[in-house]
């Protein structure tokens, strides 16, 4: 992944961001995350969503990790989302 000018544009992979947590750490990370949650397959999702589950809370309290988990709620499955919610 790599950051491109000052408008801070991705490009990359999108699996080659795993492990997928360590990027919450930085706020252009989490942009990029939050960006592909809105194109990325199901499978994608099932997979960051599997890796981020055990975190969660911890995510909800991160500055920017909170941001990726508020897309999980706007474009996750049905069952994500109330996995997320409880």
């Amino acid at each position: 992944m790599k950051r491109s000018g000052d408008d801070h544009v991705f490009e990359g992979d999108f699996h080659l961001t795993l492990p997928i947590v360590s990027e919450f750490a930085d706020q252009f990370g989490s942009r990029f995350i939050q960006q592909k949650l809105e194109t990325v397959t199901t499978e994608e999702k099932d997979t960051v969503f599997n890796e981020i589950m055990p975190q969660a809370y911890s995510l909800m309290t991160n500055v920017f990790g909170k941001y990726v988990l508020q897309k999980f709620f706007e474009h996750g499955s049905a069952t994500q989302i109330r996995e997320l919610a409880e």
